[in-house]
């Protein structure tokens, strides 16, 4: 275990507390609604370190949000540049000061993690040549005059993903979208004296700061017996690891973990389309589970081009939102995401 000399920042809660209702967090998109999961194997560090994923720290920019608290920008930023690499082959590395200065919560220090995401996916996020935020103080971080120029905001909207997912906080359930080459915005806590080295630890102390970073993609592994990933962080390149950092499965609890999203566009897989499709008889809404479900949503993504996940049967609020869409081309009204009688009469009607 390394840790490092160099004076650290002025440490700050850079990730702010989801503030939502439970009702507003039962809407969230959740991963396993779209992604069947997989079996993982944990690999030793030392055979991970022989694989591709070791080499992402070659080619990636390590931030230095030194001066500001813009870690949650910063981390997506970094996922930008992971998700336009694994999808163009070539790296472009992205600006978190266009994230960060289009928050709700603006000129207050820090971010929430929804807020951010829904600015990534509905604004997209420019390059970091076009809109410099590298070692910007607060103040600075919070200026955006790029969003005056017409073109510049054209061409952040083309590196915008198709949606966010959140994902429980176990170790294993971010693996999962670890093996399917996504990277993972992850939230912690921490005291003092447990984040400033290679390895994090965790001891018994008050936990003062929330952090945010990113764990790359297919980067999980055992390390010294316990289940460990690889993330990058937003504090330079001054430790051994040059920015990156091991984090055990110490830090995958309620306590630690604040927060887990993936980015994705997971694409349609290659189905025949139905010959005939046999009218829908039960109400389903959310927390529905089972075959009729999984029906829905394979009409929903055969017939409508809605429903882009895996066929998983869970109706949570990936497929209310899908359903909404639905109501929508129906004429349905309210467009509420309940699949119930009338909604289920119009949708019969068309089959």
């Amino acid at each position: 275990m390394w840790i490092f000399n160099k004076k650290q920042p002025e440490l700050k809660s850079g990730v702010l507390e989801d503030i939502r209702t439970d009702e507003e967090k039962k809407l969230d998109y959740k991963l396993e609604e779209a992604l069947q999961a997989q079996p993982i194997t944990w690999s030793s560090y030392s055979d991970w370190l022989q694989t591709d994923a070791a080499n992402w720290h070659r080619a990636l920019l390590v931030h230095d949000q030194d001066g500001s608290s813009s870690c949650v920008g910063n981390a997506i930023a970094s996922i930008a540049t992971i998700l336009n690499a694994l999808e163009e082959k070539a790296f472009i590395h992205f600006s978190p000061r266009w994230i960060y200065a289009q928050r709700m919560n603006r000129p207050s220090p820090g971010m929430y993690f929804n807020d951010a995401s829904q600015i990534f996916v509905d604004n997209g996020i420019l390059p970091e040549s076009l809109c410099h935020s590298d070692g910007l103080p607060e103040d600075k971080m919070n200026e955006l005059n790029e969003n005056k120029i017409e073109s510049f905001t054209t061409i952040a909207k083309i590196y915008s993903p198709q949606s966010y997912f959140w994902i429980n906080g176990d170790i294993d359930s971010i693996a999962q979208a670890l093996s399917i080459q996504r990277p993972v915005l992850i939230g912690v806590r921490f005291g003092d004296n447990e984040w400033g080295r290679d390895v994090p630890i965790v001891t018994q102390t008050e936990l003062k700061y929330c952090h945010a970073v990113t764990i790359l993609p297919n980067s999980y592994f055992m390390y010294n017996n316990k289940k460990a990933v690889m993330i990058i962080d937003s504090w330079g390149t001054s430790n051994p690891l040059r920015g990156f950092r091991i984090l055990t499965e110490d830090w995958f609890n309620n306590t630690r973990l604040v927060s887990a999203i993936c980015f994705t566009d997971l694409p349609n897989p290659t189905l025949s389309p139905a010959e005939h499709w046999e009218p829908f008889l039960q109400d389903l809404g959310w927390g529905s589970k089972g075959e009729e479900v999984k029906r829905l949503q394979l009409l929903l993504q055969i017939k409508y081009g809605i429903f882009k996940g895996d066929i998983t049967g869970n109706y949570y609020g990936y497929t209310t939102a899908c359903v909404k869409e639905l109501q929508k081309l129906l004429k349905v009204e309210p467009v509420s995401g309940y699949f119930g009688p009338i909604t289920r009469k119009a949708l019969n009607a068309t089959l």
